[in-house]
């Protein structure tokens, strides 16, 4: 499966390594099967005011490893559609980045409104099945040799 991922999208692994090289940043994801564009443009949601209530802090594994991270992400194609959320936020912001939620998202896996945000300028954008990287034009954290 990796080498059939990497046939159609060679420059796969090193896209993602760099968009998570930064230093003084941390990187999380969100494995969902909601809309990645969505996500880029509203944001991410949740209900509790936590990081660790819907992200992962990237582990090694993932930057070692990114294809087959991914496909364990995601059951080996079992979840319908996944796509795993990337987000960068700088260290000295981290305890932060979380904001009251005002508005009613367009999409939204549950019945109650969710209180919180992670602003999109965090969401670095997302893979899709098809591993590929979507970029998020309003992450502003962006390295500068990247793509």
């Amino acid at each position: 499966m990796k080498e059939e991922i990497l046939l159609r999208n060679p420059s796969f692994e090193n896209v993602f390594r760099e968009l998570i090289s930064l230093d003084d940043m941390r990187y999380f994801y969100h494995v969902t099967n909601q809309n990645g564009s969505d996500i880029c443009n509203e944001g991410l949601y949740l209900i509790e005011n936590r990081l660790d209530s819907t992200t992962i802090e990237i582990p090694q594994e993932f930057i070692d490893d990114p294809i087959n991270y991914c496909l364990q992400e995601n059951g080996n194609n079992y979840r319908k559609n996944p796509n795993i959320v990337l987000l960068g936020i700088p260290q000295d912001e981290v305890d932060y980045a979380i904001e009251n939620n005002y508005e009613k998202p367009k999409s939204w896996n549950k019945d109650e409104q969710p209180l919180y945000v992670i602003p999109a300028n965090y969401i670095i954008g997302y893979i899709n099945n098809d591993f590929e990287i979507v970029i998020n034009e309003q992450y502003e954290f962006l390295n500068e040799h990247c793509l």
